[in-house]
């Protein structure tokens, strides 16, 4: 009795595979993982956090100034949405170099303390009217350049009386 069938009569669990076979069957397997990866996230958005509203405390950095407000920076996080759950006692938000397409009504209404927004480097086309509601008395600088702004209604300044940087729209 050869030793391959010794081996399969005393373990149906033991296989003995040459060691030519295992080379064929790693390289089988090292050209199936990334195709059968591929396809499992094909579907999926490559835009990180695309379909959820997406937590500031994961994906922005906080920096808590001396006067006891907050600098918080969301840039390159590759964004689709204003992030929730930002401070109330925010003074500076940084949203630059995302993926940001709208503006809806009431973006930024909790941050009465908000005093410079970046929104530059974004994909940004639509602000609907009421996206900077809140902020009149306190925003002093918006920029919103290098968007895709190619009009802007007065009504979604409504009354900011603010230095808004809008090059490269």
């Amino acid at each position: 009795m050869s030793h391959n069938a010794s081996l399969l009569q005393h373990s149906s669990s033991v296989v003995d595979v040459s060691p030519h076979r295992m080379v064929l069957l790693l390289l089988l397997l090292l050209l199936i993982l990334p195709l059968s990866n591929l396809v499992m996230t094909s579907s999926l958005s490559p835009v990180v956090h695309h379909s959820d509203r997406v937590s500031a405390n994961k994906v922005c950095h906080h920096l808590e100034m001396p006067d006891g407000g907050m600098t918080v920076r969301c840039s390159g996080q590759r964004l689709t949405q204003v992030p929730v759950g930002l401070s109330n006692l925010t003074i500076h938000l940084h949203l630059d170099k995302n993926l940001l397409r709208y503006l809806p009504a009431d973006s930024f209404s909790n941050l009465f303390l908000l005093t410079e927004l970046d929104l530059s480097h974004n994909q940004l086309s639509l602000l609907e009217a009421g996206c900077f509601r809140g902020l009149a008395s306190s925003l002093h600088f918006l920029d919103l350049s290098s968007n895709r702004l190619s009009t802007l209604d007065p009504a979604v300044l409504g009354d900011l009386g603010v230095l808004a940087n809008l090059s490269h729209n």
